[in-house]
């Protein structure tokens, strides 16, 4: 057990020491970014992810957005922009986004996710702009 958790720790330093100082940077802004889209939206479960280390991913799971009217969802995402581009404002690696609703259910062993009304981004000129 103990071989096992130094194994790991010196493989996470490794990892974290061959990384970009930007992506450690955006790394770090992940959790508080997380923790005030949940203040904003009143909801608890919401998962932030980067992806290839330009692509800042927003899931809202089980929200009350999930039926809401098309009209109320994109208030949702602006406002989730809004603070994605507080926190990333000096990121020159973030240039694209995506925010998504989910549903999500656990069946014992199984588990069920549908993503609705996902929409993707591209900052332009410092503004998010929707990419379709």
């Amino acid at each position: 057990m103990q071989k096992a958790t130094v194994t790991s720790l010196l493989f996470l330093l490794i990892l974290i020491g061959g990384c970009s100082q930007q992506f450690r940077e955006d790394f770090g802004k992940l959790f508080p970014l997380r923790n005030e889209i949940c203040t904003q939206l009143n909801h608890k479960n919401v998962k932030v992810i980067i992806q290839n280390g330009n692509c800042l991913g927003v899931t809202v799971i089980n929200s009350r957005f999930n039926d809401s009217e098309e009209k109320e969802k994109d208030l949702a995402r602006k406002n989730i922009l809004k603070v994605i581009s507080t926190h990333f404002a000096d990121s020159e690696n973030i240039t694209r986004a995506w925010i998504s609703f989910q549903i999500y259910k656990n069946y014992y062993i199984f588990h069920y996710s549908n993503s609705l009304d996902t929409k993707f981004y591209r900052k332009v000129n410092g503004a998010w702009k929707l990419k379709y």
